[in-house]
């Protein structure tokens, strides 16, 4: 089903040099990264079954829980660093806004959870706040983060999916199974033709997929 448009849709992900470094932050990340992706579309994601924090609309810590095992409904997963300027920067508020707050609100279907390679549940709501503090002095670009954020102390989750390069974008059917995943993030792109826009056109393909 698909085959030949998820297949493009995973391409980057299939050992092309990545870009990796942010325009934003001052550091010396190199501009373009090769790939090594261990898992891709047709395969499962990692056995995973959580209760993810998050935010919900009333500003509380909640709970969310995320089973790759049974899902019961497609799902957007973000591997992400809390380190890394692009996930933070750009692919975290866009996802925030584009794919969590609808569903958070009743508008979609469609949850989305990020797991944070090497950081702890500690760590999290630590970089919580200091997204939350930010946006609050005016920062341009980063966002409170409220979906579901679950832990990877020890990148075991990551280590199942690639080698080195976050932020990884996956889209799961109800089963667990990958059906269609992105690596990096071009912050320049246009909107329309970003990562999040590729893998929300393919969710809507699926028929358990509503809006």
């Amino acid at each position: 089903m698909h085959t030949d448009r998820l297949w493009h849709i995973l391409a980057p992900a299939a050992g092309d040099q990545v870009a990796t470094r942010c325009p934003i932050a001052k550091d010396d990340a190199p501009e373009f990264m090769h790939d090594a992706p261990f898992l891709g579309v047709g395969d499962f994601f990692p056995q995973i079954d959580v209760q993810a924090a998050y935010i919900n609309l009333g500003g509380e810590v909640a709970s969310y829980h995320f089973s790759s095992l049974d899902l019961g409904r497609p799902c957007l997963v973000c591997v992400f660093g809390t380190e890394c300027c692009i996930s933070h920067r750009f692919a975290m508020p866009e996802l925030e806004r584009r794919v969590w707050q609808p569903y958070a609100e009743g508008k979609s279907s469609l949850p989305c959870v990020a797991i944070a390679r090497g950081a702890s549940a500690s760590a999290l709501e630590e970089f919580r706040k200091d997204c939350a503090e930010k946006q609050r002095v005016g920062d341009r670009h980063i966002r409170q983060v409220a979906m579901p954020l679950v832990p990877d102390p020890d990148s075991l989750i990551f280590k199942q999916l690639a080698q080195s390069i976050v932020p990884r974008l996956y889209l799961l059917d109800s089963t667990g199974k990958i059906q269609a995943a992105t690596v990096g993030y071009n912050p320049t792109g246009e909107e329309g033709s970003n990562a999040v826009n590729r893998l929300l056109q393919e969710a809507q393909t699926m028929p358990d997929v509503g809006r």
